[in-house]
């Protein structure tokens, strides 16, 4: 919730500015939605502080309430430069969202499958080498590649764009963006 007075977006429950103390009404205008959530294109545009509200982001179906913890990586474009470097640069955003069970259920299953396929590939590759077998080299070489290329491209939500508290996030179903409204960026 924006402060009149000040201008300080603050926490959409809090009744008293941080900054200045004002007393802030549920009727205080804000340049941002309640819950500090809303769509731009077609992303999921996520402003600090954020509370999702009890729907799936993939089908917008209901929730039962418990959101899904979930660690997005952001990669800046600058990144490609810093890696001729040597150094890598990333962060780190923690979420919980809510997803219904069916999606929950499916990303637990493609996980177990993920990491199944990569301790094969890594049980292969090292039978492998020890008995020096092409195949097997090869056999757990791509398995391990799969599995780690899979996980990349399978991961639920991905932020695209990071402007001071703001995130973009793709991935988000278009039934659940299309109740959102609309952010200009």
């Amino acid at each position: 919730m924006k402060c009149p007075l000040c201008n300080l977006v603050n926490f959409t429950n809090a009744r008293y500015c941080k900054r200045c103390g004002n007393p802030l009404s549920s009727t205080s205008q804000s340049a941002y939605p309640v819950g500090n959530i809303g769509a731009s294109e077609k992303c999921l545009v996520l402003r600090s502080p954020y509370s999702f509200p009890n729907r799936c982001l993939k089908c917008n179906q209901p929730t039962e309430g418990d959101h899904q913890n979930t660690e997005l990586k952001y990669y800046p474009k600058y990144n490609v430069l810093t890696l001729l470097l040597g150094t890598l640069y990333w962060k780190k955003i923690k979420l919980k969202i809510p997803l219904c069970r069916r999606h929950k259920g499916a990303r637990t299953n493609i996980s177990m499958i993920l990491a199944i396929l990569l301790v094969t590939g890594v049980i292969a590759l090292a039978i492998g080498l020890f008995t020096l077998n092409p195949i097997l080299i090869l056999f757990g070489g791509l398995l391990i590649g799969v599995s780690v290329f899979a996980d990349i491209k399978l991961t639920p939500l991905i932020i695209v764009k990071m402007n001071g508290d703001q995130m973009w996030i793709k991935g988000v179903g278009q039934e659940f963006l299309s109740t959102l409204p609309v952010i200009s960026k």
